[in-house]
């Protein structure tokens, strides 16, 4: 499923040809493409449950099992999503106990009551790790979806995180040997996304990086007071690992530590709901 949104008819043109070409390359493989063509910003969170909800509507023969979703500024090498794809059926057969494979890792210490795959994540390192993750079905169920009133961006994987950590039976694990190219392709390791480096490495392009900065500003002034109320934390915190550390595998697993039980410390919330605020929706 290809989301687009915010793109004139000249781009959207040029990647449903790309789209076709790659379905008559990989026939066997890729059975159907399907669009999303927007004219607005559905921000972070919502693009995210996109691609959550396909899986959830699925149902009987047709039912998706897991979900993988990737940002636009992430590309494949060759042979990457067949091997990431056997990785991810062997950790949906598998109990939760420790195991290394050439395609999986899960690590060694995690507390006996994750026993059920819930995120499986790319080599994909150095702040980029959620540009493509993996979701189970029974993680979604159980969890829910990201929360949308993280607009347009910022911290709804955290908040997703912290989610998965509490529910206190999912663990994450590492797909190995899954290379994907994040952003420029400069060769670097560090995290450059293709956004970033066209808005700073190219400033006289002024009406992008003004929009940018507006959507920027927006998810700074939005999430942060939003995250810090939800679950009793300071995202400064989040700067330091020793401190605050939920998206890595470890902090999933194990080291995850926020000031409330249940979001917005309401013993009668739970991890799955949120409710749209009115603003937001506007």
């Amino acid at each position: 499923i290809v989301q687009i949104g915010n793109s004139d008819s000249k781009i959207v043109h040029k990647i449903v040809k790309s789209a076709k070409e790659a379905m008559q390359a990989n026939s066997a493989y890729l059975s159907s493409i399907e669009f999303n063509l927007l004219d607005y910003n559905p921000g972070s969170a919502k693009g995210f449950n996109f691609g959550l909800r396909t899986m959830m509507r699925s149902s009987g023969t047709d039912s998706i099992d897991w979900v993988l979703v990737v940002n636009n500024d992430v590309a494949f090498y060759p042979g990457v999503l067949k091997h990431l794809t056997r990785g991810v059926s062997r950790l949906l057969s598998h109990s939760g106990k420790s195991i290394h494979h050439h395609s999986i890792n899960i690590p060694d210490k995690i507390p006996p009551g994750r026993t059920t795959f819930g995120v499986g994540f790319t080599s994909l390192c150095c702040g980029g790790e959620w540009s493509a993750v993996i979701f189970s079905r029974k993680l979604v169920q159980a969890i829910g979806y990201f929360d949308e009133n993280f607009y347009p961006a910022y911290y709804e994987d955290d908040d997703y995180a912290i989610r998965i950590h509490l529910s206190n039976r999912f663990y994450a694990a590492k797909l190995e040997n899954t290379p994907l190219l994040h952003g420029e392709i400069d060769g670097s390791k560090d995290y450059l996304s293709g956004l970033f480096s066209q808005l700073y490495l190219h400033p006289e392009k002024s009406p992008a990086v003004d929009a940018w900065r507006h959507s920027h500003e927006l998810g700074m002034k939005v999430s942060v007071p939003y995250i810090e109320q939800k679950w009793g934390i300071k995202v400064g915190d989040f700067k330091s690992k020793t401190k605050l550390d939920c998206k890595s595998i470890d902090g999933l697993n194990n080291h995850c530590r926020v000031g409330f039980l249940t979001p917005f410390n309401d013993s009668t919330s739970n991890l799955s709901t949120w409710i749209l605020a009115p603003a937001t929706a506007e």
